[in-house]
């Protein structure tokens, strides 16, 4: 299995060691560094760089931090770019002006460098959805919450599904009609195959599908988001 979206620790090379894959999505700068190491010492970790939304805040300028970023990205040509978003929930709502002019900022430097990006959407689809519809790259909203509607204005993304998503009812409604290639299995935590099962079995029932069918399909979509040869 592939876990599609996860954040490893020092501590889980042997969790990340039973994972055919584990993508691994960096969300501040401390971050980069640790997450460059590990994959040292794991093979099957792809890691991405990016500016999550809840680290807008920082002692260094915004445009120091993208510079880093930039240079990190030039660096890895095999790395996808995040986990970058936008995230409207009451605690995070005040820094919404310096998220999104983060967000437009990363967006272009995926287009400059053609990567593949993982956003967190959360309480923002509205603003969100123009601006990934409109991007050439392709697209992975992870740990997606939303109604059947809203996961249909999404042009060509990936949905990302983990266990705290399944709790949702429209989500459920949402995943029972998500096109099959667009669906993505997810820790959203530190990588636990069990946990990574578990999810699988729930996106089997579902869709109606056999449990191995399911596997199958979420890694082929995993493979696909980020350009992995079967």
């Amino acid at each position: 299995m592939i876990d599609a979206h996860a954040h490893p620790s020092r501590d889980d090379t042997i969790e990340i060691r039973r994972h055919d894959m584990v993508f691994a999505a960096c969300t501040h700068e401390q971050n980069w560094l640790s997450l460059q190491q590990l994959k040292k010492e794991c093979a099957q970790l792809k890691i991405g760089f990016g500016i999550h939304p809840w680290f807008t805040d920082h002692d260094r300028t915004m445009q120091d931090r993208l510079k880093t970023l930039a240079n990190l990205l030039a660096a890895s040509p095999k790395s996808f770019l995040g986990e970058i978003g936008l995230d409207k929930s009451p605690k995070w709502r005040g820094t919404f002006d310096r998220q999104q002019m983060l967000f437009e900022a990363q967006l272009q430097m995926a287009r400059h460098y053609k990567r593949p990006i993982v956003a967190h959407v959360v309480k923002a689809h509205e603003e969100a959805i123009p601006a990934l519809n409109s991007h050439p790259e392709k697209v992975y909203i992870h740990g997606f919450v939303g109604s059947p509607e809203t996961m249909k204005r999404y042009r060509d993304a990936y949905f990302g599904i983990n266990i705290n998503t399944l709790r949702s009812r429209k989500t459920q409604m949402a995943i029972a009609i998500m096109p099959e290639n667009a669906i993505l299995a997810e820790s959203d935590n530190r990588p636990n195959l069990n946990t990574l099962n578990q999810t699988v079995s729930a996106i089997a029932k579902i869709r109606n599908w056999p449990v191995e069918k399911t596997k199958i399909i979420c890694t082929k979509n995993a493979r696909s988001w980020l350009g992995i040869s079967p």
